[in-house]
């Protein structure tokens, strides 16, 4: 059992810094005219708009199922009924979702350009899971 843990922790922080580079980049970055999303969009011929309601459509089910699903089975692997343990792990999550290789780095590299509101996006983000999955007894 003791295996089977630690490879699910690995595979929890694994599947959250995927999704972490996913919103960087899918979120924050569709309407770059440079960069990875900025060269994909102009070398494909798609229009910005469809790389970010798709690539959000199902960033936002893959982060329903993470906080729905997996994170109540991280609760009960390492935090049993432990709540200020619940609420570190969400606090990590959450900033390591959409603070660290978002919001944060959004709002303080890019700005003046006018994208850096893009960022905001990330602190409402954080704001608004701590809220929705809030750990309960």
């Amino acid at each position: 059992m003791k295996g089977k843990k630690l490879f699910f922790h690995i595979l929890y922080w694994f599947t959250v810094a995927n999704f972490m580079e996913l919103i960087a980049y899918i979120t924050m970055r569709s309407f770059a005219s440079g960069g990875d999303t900025g060269h994909l969009s102009r070398g494909l011929g798609l229009s910005p708009w469809l790389i970010f309601i798709v690539g959000n459509t199902l960033i936002i089910f893959g982060l329903s199922v993470l906080f729905k699903n997996v994170l109540p089975v991280k609760y009960d692997l390492f935090a049993k009924e432990n709540v200020l343990t619940r609420w570190a792990i969400l606090l990590i999550t959450s900033f390591c979702l959409f603070l660290w290789g978002s919001g944060l780095r959004v709002v303080l590299y890019i700005y003046p350009d006018p994208q850096w509101m893009f960022g905001l996006i990330g602190f409402a983000a954080f704001i608004s899971v701590l809220f929705i999955f809030k750990p309960t007894r």
